[in-house]
């Protein structure tokens, strides 16, 4: 499926600073997947770092139409990990995850998969657990699994929940603002968006730059910041936890240093495996 990728922005999609360079042309896999959709891309895509607030994105995505499309279509289930996530997320995503979901709370997790996330949030007594996501035959799985599933946000009420997750879901997004915006319309006084994510400015992803494989997806264009997330006026930062994608991305130090230095003077390094936490759990209130 040919994709026209035209997307540019002349201003950081966070912070909207014309403070930017460019880190370097990202290479995608070949054969290119979008989720579980192969694509071939019109133009090649750059990674861009803004230097006011420090977060990058991609220079050359996908535009937001066929972004929904890609997603609408896909088949999620079949790319991503299916595994319950207190098997697979590091134990202090389980322990800071295993704080928030209280009894009889309700709880949307938006780009939610197949629900691994809220089938955890329901084991802890979360009483409404509500899945957010594009994908038709995710929504499917979901709603047999017996959580409630719709295709966005929007669609809840004002003021509504009690908790937002979303795990590997701001890097998504055009506009990740909006998406700040309207969580906090959605949650309750003093509820808690809870955000995993890639940290953009990890040891590994500045040595690695443009090869860093967090971003050599083509689904991923927005890479917030820390310092960028501490600066929000309706969303507070009570944490940010360092963390790794999954526990299987936690290597053992000494093949982790013996890769470093046998890929990184060859050019080859892309972050993996890394030095160090490459990602961060990122806990805000509603204020």
């Amino acid at each position: 499926m040919n994709v026209f990728n035209d997307t540019r922005l002349d201003r950081c999609p966070f912070c909207q600073a014309p403070k930017l360079r460019q880190v370097g042309q990202i290479t995608y896999a070949k054969p290119t997947l979008f989720s579980s959709n192969v694509i071939e891309l019109e133009y090649p895509a750059y990674l861009v770092k803004c230097d006011n607030c420090t977060s990058c994105f991609t220079q050359n995505s996908i535009k937001d139409e066929d972004l929904i499309k890609l997603y609408t279509k896909s088949d999620s289930s079949d790319r991503w990990s299916r595994v319950p996530i207190e098997e697979s997320k590091q134990s202090e995503v389980i322990a800071a995850l295993s704080s928030y979901f209280f009894k009889d709370a309700v709880v949307a997790d938006v780009g939610c998969n197949t629900g691994e996330l809220l089938d955890f949030a329901k084991s802890l007594g979360a009483k409404t657990t509500i899945g957010v996501e594009l994908s038709k035959k995710s929504r499917k799985i979901i709603h047999q699994k017996g959580h409630e599933s719709i295709d966005s946000l929007t669609r809840l009420e004002n003021q509504s929940v009690d908790l937002i997750t979303a795990f590997d879901l701001i890097e998504h997004l055009h506009d990740p603002n909006k998406f700040l915006s309207l969580c906090r319309q959605k949650l309750k006084a003093g509820g808690k968006l809870v955000l995993l994510t890639g940290n953009i400015n990890s040891v590994s992803a500045r040595l690695s730059g443009k090869n860093w494989w967090y971003s050599s997806y083509p689904e991923h264009i927005s890479f917030v910041s820390k310092k960028y997330l501490t600066k929000l006026s309706e969303l507070r930062l009570d944490a940010a936890i360092p963390t790794y994608a999954s526990k299987a991305y936690k290597c053992n130090y000494l093949i982790v240093l013996l890769s470093f230095l046998i890929r990184f003077p060859l050019g080859k390094y892309r972050g993996l495996p890394s030095l160090g936490p490459d990602h961060f759990l990122y806990v805000l209130s509603k204020v």
